[in-house]
């Protein structure tokens, strides 16, 4: 997945997040899709910080960052969020314009999202 652009629906909370983590572990270019946008941004800090921390960590402990360690931890992407409702059928079209706009491509698309019948 490293390199792919991954677009994870009901990436807020429970399994689309969890796999947005990890796809974002990977290497991947992770747009993060959900209604709850204040979710989205803080799961987007909290992931690309720890990636940036890791970096600045082994350069104060003078480690020797091999090629490979080296080529993923610069090129960790932030992760964009596109607040999105999929019950609002009429922005759909939209939505999915401006997905692309933010890498120029989707790769992988993760229907996550769900809906609560209460």
């Amino acid at each position: 997945f490293q390199g792919k652009v991954v677009l994870v629906t009901g990436a807020s909370s429970g399994i689309g997040k969890q796999l947005a983590k990890d796809l974002y572990k990977l290497g991947s270019k992770v747009i993060l899709a959900s209604r709850n946008t204040e979710q989205l941004a803080i799961l987007r800090l909290v992931e690309h910080s720890q990636g940036l921390f890791k970096i600045i960590e082994h350069f104060l402990q003078n480690e020797i960052i091999n090629q490979e360690t080296e080529s993923q931890s610069t090129k960790m992407v932030t992760p964009k969020i596109l607040t999105l409702d999929l019950e609002n059928l009429k922005t759909i079209d939209a939505k999915a314009t401006e997905a692309v706009s933010f890498f120029g491509r989707v790769d992988v698309l993760i229907n996550n999202a769900g809906m609560t019948v209460r």
